[in-house]
């Protein structure tokens, strides 16, 4: 398992020039590699595996497959946290036996669930990454990708940006995102690849929040209350930025000014 944290960051597409410069800033050695990566998430009829809080993909890199499903994590200003599991397979038809069992719910039935899961939708892109290694050890993997993601009969395309932490300390990934704002036009990605694809495949269009009470647990400390107050109205924040940008909706700005 490997538990994935990184920030997402919607990009234009002219912003190859300034990630190179953000990484000729740095103090860093760089591994570059360019990938064209072909990907179908997997669920069953009725989005079960989306009831869940999981996503299911399988990805083409050349000659290699390797099926991926991830599990329930959590958004925190941007920062996104979520364990995955990653299998080498050698076709492009998912072997749900092969995760670990303790990922799957008590009554989950995987026998069934295999029988009942078939392709939703695909994301195709172009990824270009540059692996930053720090002198102190920290490891930072700067991602680019550009694509689409396609139900068969609509797409929509994928410009963005990834900070994956592979060593090191959450803080470096928003020091770099906050250099690169400085060099091109971004913003916290908040919605998923899979996310958008089930969007699409559902035809649907996220819709406004209320802003809701957070549970506090008695025995909390006032810090760890203030944090969780703090990253709940930054979330709805970045949410109705999102939606606003997407759709036009200027109720959404009703929502930003809360």
């Amino acid at each position: 398992m490997e538990n994935e944290i990184e920030i997402k960051l919607v990009v234009s597409k002219n912003i190859e020039e300034s990630l190179a410069n953000l990484v000729n800033n740095q103090s860093v050695n760089v591994v570059s590699q360019h990938h064209e990566l072909a990907n179908i998430y997997f669920d069953t009829k009725n989005k079960l595996l989306r009831q869940w809080d999981m996503g299911l993909r399988v990805r083409v890199n050349g000659s290699h497959i390797e099926q991926t499903i991830k599990t329930a994590g959590q958004v925190i200003g941007g920062l996104h946290q979520r364990p995955e599991y990653n299998i080498d397979i050698s076709n492009k038809s998912p072997n749900l036996s092969l995760f670990p069992n303790k990922i799957w719910p008590d009554d989950c039935d995987l026998k069934q669930l295999q029988l009942d899961i078939k392709p939703l939708f695909s994301t195709d892109f172009s990824r270009k990454s540059m692996m930053m290694i720090y002198q102190d050890g920290s490891v930072v993997d700067l991602v680019y990708d550009s694509g689409f993601i396609s139900n068969g009969s609509n797409n929509v395309e994928i410009c963005e940006v990834e900070l994956e932490l592979v060593k090191g300390k959450p803080q470096l990934l928003f020091s770099l995102a906050e250099q690169l704002a400085q060099l091109s036009p971004v913003r916290f990605g908040t919605v998923s690849k899979a996310a958008r694809g089930y969007q699409l495949e559902n035809g649907t269009q996220p819709a406004l929040k209320a802003l809701t009470p957070i549970a506090v647990v008695a025995n909390e400390s006032l810090e760890t209350a203030y944090i969780k107050a703090v990253s709940h109205g930054l979330g709805h924040w970045q949410y109705h930025v999102e939606l606003f940008i997407n759709t036009g909706d200027y109720l959404a700005l009703k929502e930003v000014r809360h």
